[in-house]
């Protein structure tokens, strides 16, 4: 079997790439801290591994044929994901705790102690017990990461990167039948349960609490291999043309940017139907688009880099930061509005400042490490980071 052929590195690919990830993190956030603003927000995450996949071949794919060994992939891959991540459980902790003692969260301190635990280890929680979601008055059960919920995600593409050396070497046949198979069972799961809870629909924002955690797989099995697929067309011949009527149709980033928050903020549910039709069509179009446009002008181009440099931290950090807020403009008689608008701009600040202070400073350290680790015992091997996105 044939790998896909790696397509020459473009910077502008990427920086449009990262500016989704960018709009889809604050998607995400906005999602949390107030759902009907942006009701299909939850497909921010179906993008995110769909990104994953692509910038995943485009950043490893050449160096895992070539000199990269599997080891060295994962090490670099858990640099990349897990300081910001720790961060984000070292946060959610003290807020949990908060919210456990005022009534909001059904667990106990031990259970606590637990979550703490499974979750530092990357790992999930299956519990079952009753939490308050952020910016609203329901109450979610069985969060399989507790102490900080949006790392369910993480959790799933951590399994889709140990997965990639070997989707990366299917030829584009292969990966549409893992594509298929998976959207398939995705369906299956979402319709099972919500015939046996809502009767007739598609819920496929599952996979992040304990009674649907194995949804998650065939979800990022859907998403992530698509991507890989989408990375091996995006040079192909046979495309020319389809490339040149979307180039004339879209040739600029922030319109695809506002595409995107128009696909979240559309009030459409339609029995599931709806995010099943932008899963399979929409959102794969979009990845494909902002990987072919070119992202012109030094502003633009700056403004891409930053949306997908914050992007990670808004996403590990917005969860606990919001539910301290929320938690404390309760307990003060805030708006509602007022808790919103302060919880946006406190996980900007605190993401500037924690990546600036904590991340990159770890990151850089354990990669220096990593490469010296690497380079003492095979002096060939290149192990310089590639710019990545994912």
């Amino acid at each position: 079997m044939s790998p896909p052929l790696p397509i020459t590195p473009n910077h502008s690919r990427l920086e449009v790439l990262d500016g989704m990830r960018g709009v889809a993190a604050i998607s995400v956030m906005v999602f949390h801290y107030h759902q009907p603003l942006l009701k299909n927000g939850f497909i921010a995450v179906d993008l995110f591994f769909m990104l994953s996949g692509f910038v995943l071949a485009h950043s490893y794919g050449a160096r895992l044929q070539s000199n990269m060994g599997f080891f060295e992939y994962i090490l670099k891959r858990i640099i990349r994901l897990y300081p910001m991540f720790l961060l984000g459980i070292v946060v959610g902790a003290p807020v949990l705790c908060l919210f456990a003692k005022s009534g909001l969260a059904a667990n106990s301190m031990r259970s606590i102690a637990g979550s703490i635990f499974y979750n530092f280890m990357f790992m999930p929680d299956i519990n079952s017990f009753d939490v308050r979601e952020v910016g609203a008055a329901g109450v979610t059960t069985g969060y399989i990461f507790p102490i900080n919920p949006p790392s369910w995600s993480l959790f799933f593409e951590m399994v889709a990167s140990f997965a990639f050396p070997f989707l990366f070497k299917l030829n584009q046949k292969n990966l549409i039948r893992v594509t298929l198979f998976s959207f398939a069972a995705f369906l299956l799961y979402g319709f099972v349960y919500s015939f046996l809870n809502y009767h007739y629909a598609f819920d496929l924002n599952e996979g992040w609490r304990a009674s649907t955690f194995t949804e998650g797989f065939p979800r990022v099995f859907f998403g992530f291999p698509f991507g890989i697929l989408l990375y091996s067309l995006i040079d192909d011949a046979r495309l020319d043309k389809l490339r040149a009527v979307a180039g004339r149709l879209i040739s600029h980033p922030y319109p695809l940017y506002l595409l995107i928050i128009f696909v979240f903020a559309v009030p459409c549910w339609a029995k599931g139907l709806y995010s099943a039709f932008i899963l399979a069509v929409v959102a794969p179009c979009l990845i494909y688009l902002g990987a072919t446009i070119s992202c012109k002008g030094s502003i633009n181009v700056k403004v891409a880099r930053f949306l997908g440099w914050i992007s990670y931290p808004v996403y590990c950090l917005h969860y606990p930061i919001g539910r301290a807020v929320f938690l404390l403009s309760d307990k003060a008689h805030y708006s509602k509005g007022f808790a919103f608008l302060t919880s946006i701009i406190l996980t900007f600040i605190l993401s500037i400042i924690f990546t600036k202070l904590y991340e990159e400073p770890v990151r850089a350290y354990l990669s220096k490490r990593l490469s010296g680790f690497f380079r003492s015992r095979i002096p060939t091997v290149e192990v310089d980071e590639v710019a990545e996105l994912a």
